[in-house]
């Protein structure tokens, strides 16, 4: 059946040319696992905070910090009570919350003494600028009295089994106990922090004064979740007047100014570069040239592909031969030949025309053209030889001749040149694929 001589021929033709096509194999498996692995990464690292819903419409609050005019140092933290103050006096945020580092990350649960850097304190609106589910718990009562904490489903299971874990204390050095008053779904992967415990922040608690202040300290991660379609550039410039009415006299005294903008929640994790923020941040630019590597050394491996394919036409075309028939004369229709095999496609015109069927006929009266083959290293004396024998057979015509391989250079030239520039392409397809690779891993330990 034609379907398997297909076959035999698709494998043959693997076998013979096996090994640049394990290599070309090679090149476009690792062009587009390295292109599929950069541009999920790419895809991962854009798709940070946008879990959260509503994320569009919230901000953290940047403070830039200036003195004697000049702006020292931008730090994503301000006073505990920015975020109070505002909701307190702008009907366009829906809410406010906080969070803060603890001073000792030291703890105990029943007889396991662990530390743990991800603890922070938080207000009870940090979860609900997020929409932080709660597994157990009441919503409207968490955080909001002092020495009580909740917890994560992972941190309940690590830590309590399965056991209910509300209602148990956690004790926090150096004379702590904080009661567990629920339990929150596990922070998703894709958030510019993460938290296994959160305790509150009441000013009942024994904290430093400084910090308790609600003008004092500036160490305070601020959320807020605004109404959609506000002003943002009028809003700062509200926040900022309320501030000064608050600490306008401290600004004065210490020859300082604090001005406030809002970050937005997408741009936190592509766009931050604060020394003391939650989580390590990646730069945008940065993922923009690594996912133009990763297109590049796409590119690259098409080219080796290209390349494969005319270095494979061009190293096939020394062994097709073109014959020229003139006067050949057409069949009878009682003529009838046999066929005496079948041959695999091959060009017989140029070599950027489609192979077509092509019909070889055994009819010597018809030749032409007669193809001679000359030892290596006696051209010279083979073309005396072969100009005496015709004008034996043909006198009084000239012998008129040309060597096959220079046909051949004439006919391919171009391909020959395509050939060079895809020899060039392929090592630059493997210079720019150990770039990607290369900045891939540097970008990693960045």
């Amino acid at each position: 059946m034609e379907i398997f001589f297909h076959i035999k021929l698709a494998i043959r033709s693997l076998l013979y040319n096996i090994k640049p096509a394990v290599l070309l194999c090679l090149s476009i498996t690792t062009g587009l696992t390295s292109f599929i692995l950069i541009s999920g990464y790419v895809t991962w690292e854009r798709g940070f905070d946008r879990v959260f819903p509503e994320r569009e419409n919230i901000y953290r609050i940047i403070t830039g910090i200036y003195s004697s005019g000049e702006l020292k140092m931008s730090k994503p933290q301000n006073e505990r009570g920015l975020g109070v103050a505002m909701k307190e006096n702008f009907p366009e945020v829906v809410e406010a919350g906080f969070l803060t580092g603890t001073i000792n990350p030291q703890y105990k649960i029943g007889e396991e003494i662990f530390t743990d850097e991800m603890v922070y304190h938080a207000s009870a609106g940090f979860l609900d600028v997020f929409s932080i589910d709660m597994v157990q718990g009441d919503r409207g009562h968490i955080l909001r009295a002092p020495y009580t904490a909740v917890i994560s489903e992972s941190a309940a299971a690590k830590y309590f089994g399965d056991a209910d874990p509300v209602g148990e204390t956690i004790f926090k050095y150096p004379a702590f106990d904080y009661v567990i008053e629920g339990v929150f779904e596990d922070i998703p992967g894709q958030a510019h922090f993460s938290f296994d415990i959160l305790l509150s922040f009441h000013d009942q608690m024994h904290l430093p004064p400084p910090v308790k202040d609600y003008w004092g300290e500036t160490v305070f991660y601020t959320y807020l979740k605004l109404r959609p379609g506000i002003d943002v550039r009028l809003f700062e410039d509200n926040m900022n007047e309320l501030v000064m009415a608050h600490k306008k006299e401290h600004f004065d005294r210490n020859n300082s100014l604090h001005k406030y903008h809002l970050q937005p929640l997408n741009d936190i994790h592509l766009n931050s570069e604060f020394e003391d923020d939650l989580q390590k941040a990646v730069r945008a630019d940065y993922l923009y040239l690594l996912l133009i590597a990763g297109f590049l050394i796409l590119i690259a491996a098409g080219f080796n592909y290209l390349h494969f394919s005319f270095s494979n036409l061009a190293r096939r075309s020394s062994h097709i031969g073109i014959k020229k028939v003139n006067g050949a004369g057409s069949f009878m229709h009682g003529n009838q030949k046999e066929i005496a095999g079948v041959v695999d496609n091959f060009k017989f015109q140029m070599m950027n025309d489609p192979a077509s069927p092509l019909f070889i006929q055994y009819a010597p009266e018809n030749a032409v053209i007669a193809f001679v083959r000359l030892k290596g290293g006696s051209q010279g004396r083979g073309l005396e030889s072969l100009e005496e024998t015709f004008r034996i057979f043909s006198p009084g015509f000239i012998l008129d001749y040309n060597f096959l391989d220079s046909e051949f250079n004439h006919r391919f030239d171009q391909l020959k040149s395509m050939g060079r520039i895809m020899t060039i392409a392929g090592y630059l397809a493997i210079i720019i694929a150990c770039l990607g690779l290369l900045g891939l891993t540097v970008h990693s330990f960045v």
